[in-house]
């Protein structure tokens, strides 16, 4: 009896690990999951980011070149004023 005890307890353990591998290999796969979609969401942002950068160069860029001329303008208007032109 102590010989089938002794099995009946390794049958117990075996399944016990067993149902502990197989809800390991679950959480294992929902991380991987989780993982490859925060992956996909980092992507995503920094091309946002580089798209927002990009446009704010580009306004920048835009936004200094109409001020030059505005500026010389307002500039050589100002010197003609006081010289009296």
């Amino acid at each position: 009896m102590a010989a089938s005890e002794a099995q009946q307890k390794l049958q117990e353990l075996h399944a016990t690990l067993n149902a502990d591998l197989d809800k390991t290999r679950r959480e294992l796969n929902e991380m991987d999951t989780l993982l490859r979609q925060t992956t996909s969401e980092v992507e995503k942002l920094a091309q946002r980011e580089l798209t927002v950068a990009t446009a704010c160069a580009i306004w920048k860029s835009t936004s200094i070149n109409i001020a030059r001329p505005i500026s010389r303008t307002s500039t050589h208007r100002l010197r003609k004023s006081r010289c009296g032109c």
